[in-house]
């Protein structure tokens, strides 16, 4: 079953690429491979991220956050520019407020930028969830598999460095309203191409 994240013409369709609901990223910046889960059901993608803080310097808005490379346990501490503060309605009846940034990534060999909001998902079986406003453009989700992206992505042989300024703390803007993906039952076991993974636990986000 093929998934659209967004209605698309016939042309547009030919244009897409079927990737599996779970595919491997390289996140640019702090440069690592992350599982994703791919879900056309979410609106915003969302990254796993610690120990996030929010400030200001020269007049904009900054958020320093800390990823961790799954394979290596390595954390990298990364600074981006706050795109804008969001406010997530949990199924659980909890609010959450979170910050978003602009983060690149390889996908299946080709090179993308998406809105990410920070959070620990460590609730989650995936680091990365990448939402329809990402996906819209280049991929269609074929819902009963996973890892079929047909070319793979290299890390980069250099990388910019992370620069983080010092600045005082930034009060919390009015957030605007948006849905969490929801931990719920496990999902029977779909058909994998090239790994095997455990199930992930059905997530939306509106």
């Amino acid at each position: 079953m093929l998934m659209l994240p967004a209605p698309l013409s016939a042309e547009d369709v030919r244009e897409m690429e079927i990737l599996g609901w779970v595919e491997n990223i390289w996140l640019r910046g702090p440069d690592m491979r992350l599982k994703a889960k791919l879900d056309s059901g979410a609106e915003t993608s969302s990254l796993h991220a610690i120990i996030i803080k929010r400030f200001r310097e020269d007049g904009k808005r900054w958020v320093r956050f800390q990823v961790e490379d799954p394979r290596t346990g390595k954390v990298i501490t990364v600074v981006r520019e706050r795109q804008r503060t969001i406010g997530i309605v949990r199924h659980a009846g909890e609010n959450q407020v979170r910050p978003t940034v602009l983060m690149k990534y390889c996908i299946s060999g080709k090179e993308h930028e998406a809105e990410f909001s920070l959070v620990d998902r460590n609730q989650f079986n995936y680091p990365v969830l990448l939402g329809r406003d990402a996906l819209e453009q280049y991929a269609l989700i074929d819902a009963g598999s996973t890892f079929l992206a047909e070319r793979g992505c290299a890390k980069k042989k250099k990388k910019a460095p992370v620069l983080e300024p010092e600045a005082a703390e930034d009060e919390t803007a009015a957030p605007k309203a948006d849905v969490e993906e929801e931990p719920a039952k496990p999902e029977s076991k779909p058909k994998e191409r090239t790994e095997s993974e455990a199930e992930e636990k059905t997530e939306t986000e509106a």
